[in-house]
């Protein structure tokens, strides 16, 4: 095995490793403190995808992890998911910034969040499934709502609700994570980043099919990989746009841990994929046109 790799993989997990307790904790007092109805109104309400796809602009990848966390304790709807899915770039901000590329950073971040709430918003309309969260017409106003199974237990210290359960699913979650990067680490390292990029080069006006196949990889290489492709002139706008729709980060992977609905999720994996390319696509006609 290459150590430089698990180095690699263990340092990423670790960088995140505060913030995931930060999400979890969070998410305790929410769970704990919010009634029903006002944690319907700020995660489930009619607002979810355009406050998802909002959050989503900030180049955190915790943040996709804490949205399915979220919906799989059927605290938020699918539609706010896939709008938080789909407006995250994890990465390809900051390398954006970085090459001094800000209109093509404004353009895609605007391009993106649109695409976010138009997809969440359409989405729900078609499911009509509402979260847990929304309280039915007898919940009363101090009742608390609570997502997590452990949290039934009145007679748990404010330590334990509070901390120490979500230590807890942060370590538990950070070691998914860890797993996934190393294997993904190590794919990369045998592949060969070069080899990536002469792979999405060669795929002329099939940029965005292949360009959104890579962003399903869910680790924050693979953004990083398509932004600085992008940068360097092999990848077109179009591809850029479809690869970073699809891309969801670790939030992805998470989301496959749910063993009970598979078919769920790769119907979000194909509403992903699909409105990545029909993005790049339209994106590259533009370009072409004008």
């Amino acid at each position: 095995m290459p150590w430089d790799v698990l180095l690699d993989a263990l340092l990423d997990t670790l960088k995140i490793l505060p913030f995931l307790l930060a999400i979890f904790i969070l998410i305790s007092v929410l769970e704990h403190c919010v009634s029903a109805k006002k944690h319907a109104k700020l995660l489930g309400g009619k607002f979810a995808p355009l406050i998802g796809a909002g959050l989503g602009v900030i180049p955190q990848c915790g943040l996709s992890v804490m949205a399915v966390k979220l919906f799989q304790e059927n605290c938020i709807t699918v539609g706010a998911l896939i709008a938080i899915f789909l407006s995250a770039s994890d990465e390809a901000v900051p390398v954006l910034i970085s090459a001094g590329r800000w209109k093509e950073f404004l353009l895609l971040i605007g391009l993106k969040v649109i695409i976010g709430i138009i997809v969440g918003y359409a989405v729900d309309f078609i499911i009509k499934k509402k979260p847990n969260g929304v309280a039915s017409e007898h919940t009363e106003e101090h009742e608390e709502f609570s997502c997590c199974h452990h949290s039934g237990d009145k007679n748990e210290s404010n330590l334990h609700k509070f901390f120490l359960h979500p230590l807890i699913h942060c370590l538990k979650t950070a070691g998914y994570i860890l797993a996934v990067n190393v294997i993904l680490g190590i794919i990369v390292w045998a592949v060969g980043e070069d080899k990536f990029k002469q792979f999405v080069l060669g795929a002329g006006y099939f940029q965005p099919f292949v360009a959104a196949l890579i962003g399903l990889i869910p680790n924050c290489a693979s953004s990083v990989i398509l932004t600085e492709t992008f940068v360097s002139g092999s990848l077109s706008f179009g591809g850029l746009l479809a690869g970073l729709c699809a891309n969801a980060g670790v939030g992805l992977a998470l989301l496959f841990k749910d063993k009970d609905n598979v078919k769920r999720n790769l119907a979000i994996l194909a509403v992903l994929y699909t409105v990545g390319v029909v993005a790049g696509e339209i994106c590259t006609a533009i370009e072409l046109l004008i």
